[in-house]
């Protein structure tokens, strides 16, 4: 075991300080976890819009383009014309949810200060405690549902030729191979540790819009949640206790 895990063994066990998450970072969970290990981040505006793509089996990208485009709805508004087939995604309520918060005094860590000093205490009983002068703490993050529309949008209903590949029954089964009923999304916190965090499919919707034949699109999207934490509260630093006194009341 090396130094890295041993640091991340003393994060997981509260003992060090541990990042925080803001709703942006569940915003680039929910896409990561989509593009999953197809990610493709295209950088060259001469291509296709620059953004994150992905290759999910048996789909056709458009022309160009060099996966599916994942398309985030906010904060940002899209401006460009993304081809079809593509994925959308959109958040769309986030809700606190106290029945999955412990207390005012929970912390996520408690560890020494910065300049924290090692100091000695003596015990009732002899016994010699040893820890530092000041310990830093970060009270507990608290707890949301945040909720997404993932949604696909694509021209074709299903693969009858390999020109037609760009269909919407294959990109949705994708995404609901990522997102099934119980599932999880990826987070990487504000100092690069990756978290998990539970997520529910909670419905399917169908999003055909059917005008002239040649201009049609085909859409289905899912619903959902994540039980999410944000942080809103800042770490803060406490002396600690350097010497016992033990009082008596008179009878």
């Amino acid at each position: 075991m090396g130094a890295a895990d041993d640091a991340l063994k003393l994060r997981e066990a509260g003992l060090a300080r541990t990042g925080t998450v803001g709703l942006r970072d569940f915003d680039v969970g929910v896409i990561d976890t989509l593009a999953g290990t197809t990610r493709i981040e295209n950088d060259d505006q001469t291509v296709a819009p620059v953004g994150i793509y992905t290759q999910p089996p048996g789909v056709c990208p458009p022309d160009g383009y060099p996966g599916v485009a994942i398309v985030f709805a906010f904060p940002e508004d899209v401006v460009r014309d993304y081809k079809v087939p593509f994925i959308h995604v959109r958040r769309d309520e986030v809700s606190a949810a106290l029945e999955r918060w412990h207390s005012e005094a929970a912390t996520q860590y408690r560890a020494p200060g910065d300049g924290a000093l090692p100091i000695s205490v003596k015990a009732p009983g002899g016994s010699t405690l040893t820890g530092f002068d000041r310990y830093e703490e970060l009270p507990q993050a608290w707890p949301y549902d945040i909720v997404y529309t993932v949604s696909v949008k694509a021209r074709f209903r299903g693969a009858t030729s390999p020109t037609q590949r760009n269909n919407l029954n294959a990109l949705f089964q994708y995404v609901m191979r990522v997102f099934p009923p119980y599932g999880k999304v990826n987070v990487v916190d504000s100092i690069g540790d990756l978290r998990t965090y539970e997520a529910y499919n909670e419905g399917i919707a169908n999003l055909d819009g059917i005008g002239e034949v040649q201009d049609r699109i085909l859409g289905m999207a899912i619903t959902l949640r994540v039980e999410g934490e944000l942080d809103l509260k800042d770490p803060f630093t406490a002396r600690a206790v350097k010497a016992l006194t033990l009082r008596s009341k008179p009878i």
